[in-house]
């Protein structure tokens, strides 16, 4: 749901009076690619550290149809971060936090209230790219706004933030009754319980550990968070995987009791599986692959047919499933390469480009009013890699894709 490029047609500086001059930094590198053409959020990088910031950073700004608005931000100190996005008249934001190297921190849908976005995160010192996208694919006008804690939101937050938060006063399930998770992380240990009769739940720590924590069952859509035994939020996240939700601590949980807190966003009486476990790098970066956050190696160590060389057109039928099916082809000149995805039985496929580098390239859910995707991308000679499918799997019954690539080269 995100393409490389953007067009702002109404750029505000928030929190300050006037507009300072754009950077001229070259921020295509960053965050996986998503910061070409990027906004920083002060308006220059030195404006930009929200540790130091006086008041909130932000912008107004277009998200044009299938497209994405990003602003960069930095970080000088460790500082809970509150990022949020507001369609300004009428639509459906998502939001979606990245470090510099583009790797995927948080996503959040409506966690501002109604149809706006909220997340808070602790977040360490680096640069990092707020995305926001239009959950259906329309072109909307929206305001993007980081800030602290203790400075003006811009959204009301649902029940003016989440409404499951854990204080060190709220009743919580014990997730292991037996005593700390430590030794049985390696495994996971998994509860399975509605959110209307388990909200919230406990464990501890004899000692720092890189975990995962996940919420898992679409039918719930259920939201995560995870607060310390002073009721302070570490972590959140809606939907990570399709309407699931995961929150990794890569760097490791502290010794100490923490509290699970869990909202649903659609049937709170639905049965909701909820594992921690000890954090993999490989699952993790699998999670990635298949939400076309990030491609895979072509090394063989993930799935990926190789469709060899593109000289006039290609076509597949690929079979809907619960992962994206992943391509790769080859271009010998430069040239454009036009990718179709045509919806066939109940399909609504969704195409994700990227070069061999890893970089997005573009990506494409619905055209025209229907469920067919398309990219039209101007290409130099090399490889690229290209995602079929519907992030997060399927909800209804899968269908099939007629996946069709053409390549078209300059006029001698």
């Amino acid at each position: 749901m995100n393409l490389k490029k953007l067009t702002v047609t109404s750029c505000l500086l928030l929190g300050a009076s006037a507009l300072p001059a754009m950077a001229q930094d070259d921020t295509s590198a960053l965050c996986g690619g998503s910061g070409a053409d990027a906004l920083w959020a002060g308006g220059t990088q030195d404006m930009s550290d929200i540790s130091s910031a006086e008041d909130y950073l932000g912008l107004v700004g277009n998200i044009p149809a299938g497209g994405e608005l990003t602003t960069l931000f930095t970080v000088s100190s460790p500082i809970m971060v509150r990022m949020e996005a507001a369609p300004t008249e009428s639509g459906d934001t998502v939001i979606e936090l990245q470090d510099a190297n583009g790797m995927y921190i948080l996503s959040d849908d409506d966690g501002g209230g109604f149809l706006s976005s909220r997340a808070e995160a602790q977040l360490d010192p680096g640069t990092y790219c707020l995305v926001a996208t239009s959950y259906d694919g329309a072109d909307l006008l929206a305001e993007l706004r980081v800030s602290r804690m203790e400075h003006e939101t811009l959204t009301s937050g649902s029940s003016g933030g989440y409404s499951a938060v854990c204080e060190p006063s709220t009743e919580a399930t014990p997730f292991r009754p037996e005593g700390a998770l430590d030794s049985v992380l390696a495994e996971g240990i998994s509860s399975t319980n509605t959110i209307s009769q388990t909200p919230f739940y406990r464990f501890t720590l004899d000692s720092t550990q890189s975990l995962s924590i996940t919420a898992e069952n679409p039918n719930a859509d259920p939201v995560l968070s995870l607060y310390d035994d002073f009721g302070q939020l570490l972590a959140e996240n809606d939907d990570f995987d399709g309407l699931n939700s995961r929150i990794d601590f890569i760097d490791g949980l502290q010794a100490g009791t923490y509290c699970i807190a869990l909202e649903s966003l659609s049937d709170e009486f639905a049965p909701v599986t909820v594992t921690v476990s000890e954090f993999s790098e490989q699952q993790y970066m699998q999670n990635l692959y298949n939400m076309a956050d990030a491609s895979p190696p072509l090394d063989g160590s993930y799935p990926v047919e190789a469709l060899g060389t593109l000289d006039t057109r290609l076509r597949r039928d690929v079979r809907d499933g619960d992962n994206l099916t992943w391509f790769s082809f080859e271009v010998t000149e430069s040239g454009l390469v036009l990718i179709e995805g045509i919806a066939t039985a109940g399909s609504d496929p969704m195409l994700t480009l990227f070069d061999d580098l890893g970089r997005r390239i573009d990506q494409n859910d619905d055209i025209g009013g229907s469920y067919d995707s398309q990219i039209a991308a101007r290409v130099n000679p090399g490889t690229y890699v290209l995602a079929v499918g519907r992030p997060g799997g399927y909800y209804g019954t899968p269908g099939m894709t007629r996946l069709a690539i053409q390549r078209f080269v300059t006029a001698q």
